[in-house]
């Protein structure tokens, strides 16, 4: 799978790209399994649920037989008023939930 990517629902997350690159880190034990998670999400999370995010994903891609040292999370957190949703900005818009994790 070099070099690929995919699109991936991640619980809590309103997107999330990941991809694989062996180019990013060929220091690794095995860089063809280098794996970097983007997600796009919505801002408010305390650092303690991004650590969990975190280890939630090293923990989901070791059992898929990535090691937890070849996986990098990006996260990023984008305010409600400059993400638009039903042609108009997220904080104008009941969502049905709040973020204050």
């Amino acid at each position: 799978m070099k070099g690929s990517a995919s699109r991936r629902r991640i619980a809590g997350c309103a997107s999330s790209f990941i991809r694989r690159s062996a180019s990013l880190s060929p220091s690794l034990s095995d860089p063809d399994r280098a794996t970097i998670v983007t997600i796009d999400c919505f801002a408010g999370r305390s650092l303690e649920a991004k650590r969990r995010l975190y280890a939630e994903i090293g923990e989901r891609f070791e059992a898929l037989g990535i090691p937890r040292d070849h996986v990098s999370v990006i996260l990023q957190e984008i305010t409600q008023e400059n993400w638009g949703t039903r042609g108009q900005p997220a904080s104008d818009v009941d969502l049905g939930f709040t973020i204050e994790v």
